[in-house]
């Protein structure tokens, strides 16, 4: 794997993973993926993507939704209070990271 990362309690007990700097706000996106099945639906959803299949697919979870795309690059947005809430990134990476 490309980027380096592990895994820690937060101060209420939850198990999150950390991610470096340029790629943290997917790690909230990570957490909410619950079962190995979704992993394998957001990997064929990145191959159909990339293969045009579609031109772009969203993928929405709890408080994170992905914006796949073949030309452009991933695009993470977040409804939360903190300050960036749009990151970049190519999608082979998820693909890798998952």
């Amino acid at each position: 794997m490309k980027y380096s990362y592990e895994f820690k309690r937060n101060p209420l007990g939850y198990l999150r993973i950390i991610l470096p700097q340029e790629i943290n706000l997917f790690s909230d996106f990570i957490e909410d993926i619950v079962l190995e099945t979704e992993v394998d639906e957001y990997i064929d959803i990145v191959h159909k993507v990339m293969e045009g299949e579609y031109d772009e697919f969203e993928i929405e979870g709890n408080a994170t939704s992905v914006l796949v795309k073949k030309i452009q690059r991933f695009f993470i947005t977040f409804i939360s209070s903190i300050s960036q809430t749009r990151m970049k990134w190519k999608p082979n990476n998820l693909k890798n990271l998952c």
